[in-house]
């Protein structure tokens, strides 16, 4: 049993799984995009965890000096059609969160309209956040779980919850067990045991006051 807990720690504790994907308008500071932001974004992330996606999405052509900068920075290019850039971004980004390989989201984007995106990002993925050069709307700022500007980048922290695996992981464990039979109380107690010690990880130790108030 004991091996057993081991295996659903490897799964809860692993590094986090990061999608960056960017509209080139959110790295406008003026007329010009910031290209070289996308290295300093990827770096940052990739210092959390696995970056497993990053995508530029652009309605221009990049010449080829602005290609090679993004192709430096490790994100893939994709040219979409002048006047559908809002739907495309929302079927890249939407894909993405549904695929299951990713379990955080940072979406370079400043269109207030693309709310309802971010709220179904949220309700599949661990971390929803927003990259942008310039203010954001209030409706976009309360939207998400994180916003980041430029000079912000530097100091970001990422929160992860991983709240959401872990009920997961609780299920497929009972699940498993019933499968096979079930359990004696002995295998019961200790199944318990490691569930508390899941619970001392993820959430730190439960206090003694906290125990007393449950059981009075």
């Amino acid at each position: 049993m004991s091996e057993y807990i081991n295996e659903i720690y490897d799964m809860l504790v692993r590094k986090p799984r990061i999608a960056l994907i960017v509209d080139i308008n959110a790295l406008r500071i003026g007329k010009t995009p910031e290209l070289a932001l996308l290295k300093q974004l990827k770096e940052k992330f990739q210092a959390f965890g696995q970056v497993r996606h990053a995508l530029l999405l652009t309605s221009q052509q990049l010449k080829s000096g602005a290609l090679e900068i993004v192709q430096d920075t490790g994100f893939q290019v994709k040219v979409i059609p002048k006047g559908y850039e809002d739907m495309h971004f929302v079927l890249e980004a939407y894909d993405v969160a549904l695929s299951g390989k990713v379990n955080i989201m940072v979406l370079g984007m400043d269109n207030p309209s693309l709310t309802p995106l971010l709220m179904a990002c949220k309700q599949i993925l661990s971390e929803t956040i927003i990259f942008s050069c310039s203010e954001l709307s209030e409706k976009l700022i309360n939207s998400a779980d994180a916003i980041i500007y430029p000079e912000t980048l530097e100091q970001f922290t990422l929160f992860e919850s991983s709240e959401p695996e872990y009920d997961t992981m609780k299920v497929l464990v009972n699940n498993g067990i019933h499968s096979l039979g079930g359990i004696s109380s002995e295998e019961k107690n200790e199944t318990e045991e490691g569930y508390g010690e899941i619970d001392e990880v993820l959430y730190g130790p439960i206090s003694e006051d906290m125990d007393e108030d449950k059981s009075s």
